[in-house]
């Protein structure tokens, strides 16, 4: 224990004290806010502080952890933009909510189960506040089988295709279904986006657990009294690390989800072991845990602690994870060795030769976008694979030539 320490503290130091204050603030434990307070007390600079703040969506969370740590001497210019920047956000973010109360009665009513996922079913679990935690989109799951009439009823509703530009013929909508997990819609006179999901996990036997995933599903009342329908408690945090993992944590919102979550909920540890084995998510469930205890101090399970201190590849994915957070939106859009680094790190998270293979084959082999640029019949559409690395030659030179 004391070796997962010593790291876990070591890895926490390679942070800029202005973003590890932040992330140290937005805890909700009085260690982790005292340790923040420490920091201010050298050489720190508040602007680069509220940057950070405001980057990694955790204002308000900041805000408070920074009122109740006594002691602490900021400057009243700190408190103001922080006030201004969190009233911001629960103006966005309660608007959102508002949209999302209107869309799943909508689905509903054209007879489609959907769990609400993330955004405002997770803000109001985790706070009881919907105007607290950012948002940005709004992410439903549904049943595969629902795929297509949930399509229809979103495209009556208004909305269309976010991703792709075109219509896919029917057996690229079945390629579509295997090689994708959700379809991403926009609509042009609402302020976000909508996720749809079929799948909440890409690898392992859990793939396919959409049926179980609705089956199990929990009834949670929310802030305004709605009762919307989400995922068990530890499908849903699962989803939440795996999620995190995919995004390299480059995001301290996503963390503060993470490390909250087992203080506001009950989770049956040794079912959510259960479902890792079954995802392939062992590993990046312990990066993401051992993540959120390094850097807010939120205890992690014994199951996390132990894979730190015996996988090299887990040390190395949160040491991955880590330099993501320092550099942030530098990292973006990744191109040449970085993308590959990426690839790499979500390939050595997944313990199966299978989980391996399946992720590059779905990466690589299949692209929905390659498809609409070259149209072809169904019966050809095997021409696609041997095709693969040419068609994003032309999709550039087509790229190129709209845009002179």
């Amino acid at each position: 224990m004391e070796a997962y320490r010593a790291y876990l503290d070591a890895i926490s130091r390679r942070l800029e004290p202005e973003l590890r204050a932040v992330a140290l603030f937005s805890s909700d434990i009085p260690e982790a806010r005292a340790e923040a307070a420490a920091l201010t007390r050298d050489e720190f600079v508040w602007r680069k502080f509220l940057a950070y703040a405001s980057r990694h969506q955790i204002v308000a969370h900041v805000l408070a952890g920074m009122r109740a740590t006594e002691g602490l001497r900021a400057p009243d210019a700190v408190y103001d933009e922080l006030r201004t920047t969190a009233k911001r956000v629960a103006k966005r973010s309660l608007l959102l909510a508002s949209e999302a109360l209107g869309t799943t009665p909508a689905l509903e009513a054209a007879g489609i189960r959907a769990l609400v996922m993330k955004g405002p079913a997770l803000s109001s679990l985790l706070h009881g506040d919907y105007g607290v935690r950012p948002m940005h989109d709004v992410d439903v799951f549904v049943a595969k089988r629902d795929v297509r009439k949930l399509d229809e009823t979103l495209r009556a509703m208004g909305f269309e295709w976010d991703d792709y530009d075109g219509e896919f013929t029917p057996r690229q909508r079945r390629a579509l279904m295997y090689c994708s997990d959700d379809l991403i819609y926009r609509h042009p006179k609402k302020p976000y986006l909508l996720e749809a999901h079929w799948r909440l996990f890409d690898v392992g036997e859990a793939r396919e657990d959409g049926e179980t995933i609705l089956r199990e599903s929990v009834a949670r009342e929310q802030a305004t009294g709605t009762t919307w329908l989400t995922p068990k408690p530890e499908t849903e945090l699962l989803y939440l690390l795996d999620h995190g993992a995919k995004h390299q944590w480059m995001n301290l919102k996503w963390l503060h989800d993470v490390a909250l979550y087992p203080r506001r909920v009950s989770v049956d540890w040794e079912e959510f072991g259960g479902l890792a084995r079954r995802a392939d998510a062992e590993r990046t469930a312990a990066q993401g845990l051992a993540l959120a205890e390094a850097l807010t101090r939120a205890p992690a399970p014994e199951f996390a602690r132990k894979a730190v201190v015996e996988s090299r590849v887990v040390r190395s994915a949160i040491e991955d994870a880590i330099y993501a957070l320092n550099e942030g939106d530098k990292l973006y859009p990744m191109r040449g060795w970085s993308r590959v680094g990426y690839y790499l790190t979500r390939l050595r998270l997944r313990r199966r030769v299978s989980s391996k293979v399946g992720m590059l084959v779905r990466k690589f082999l299949f692209q929905p976008r390659d498809w609409l640029a070259v149209p072809l019949p169904d019966f050809l559409f095997f021409l696609y694979f041997p095709l693969r690395p040419v068609i994003p030659i032309y999709r550039r030179l087509l790229k190129r030539d709209a845009d002179r």
